[in-house]
């Protein structure tokens, strides 16, 4: 709901149905007994489509990354720069797949917008942990390093 409140539109809640399109997309949609419903716990099942009017639900969409919810755990490795992809294969086609670990008062909504965000500057030739590995690179590689903004370790 957040994400629809900040302008974007809901295709599906718990269940989205995918298909394989030409050239290898893969687009979403829900199954038409739960079209532009969702469930919020506490409350039940909404009508978004009638609370937020047409702009707040769509069809159908392209389906470009998998954002993975897991609870936090102090053991696992999870991604810190953001330099290797990781994939899932759907229906034989490779996609981007983020796992993110959650935990109370992490702003989930804030954190979905920069992946696609960020996603779509990936899509537009920008990459940036490759741009900070190529700036921390060069630094390294300077014959005389400087101090770095803020380090008061002269």
């Amino acid at each position: 709901m957040d994400l629809v409140e900040r302008g974007h539109r809901l295709v599906a809640d718990d269940t989205v149905i995918i298909t394989r399109q030409s050239h290898g997309l893969l687009m979403g949609r829900p199954p038409a007994i739960l079209q532009d419903h969702i469930e919020i716990r506490g409350i039940g099942i909404v009508d978004v489509k009638r609370l937020f009017g047409i702009g707040g639900t769509r069809r159908q969409k392209r389906v470009e990354v998998v954002i993975t919810l897991v609870d936090y755990d102090r053991e696992f490795a999870y991604e810190r720069v953001g330099d290797e992809d990781r994939v899932k294969t759907i229906l034989g086609i490779e996609i981007q797949e983020i796992t993110v670990p959650i935990f109370p008062g992490k702003n989930i909504t804030v954190i979905a917008e920069t992946i696609a965000f960020n996603y779509l500057l990936r899509i537009d030739g920008y990459h940036a942990a490759q741009e900070f590995n190529q700036r921390l690179i060069r630094r390294m590689r300077a014959p005389r390093l400087r101090p770095i903004e803020g380090d008061s370790r002269d």
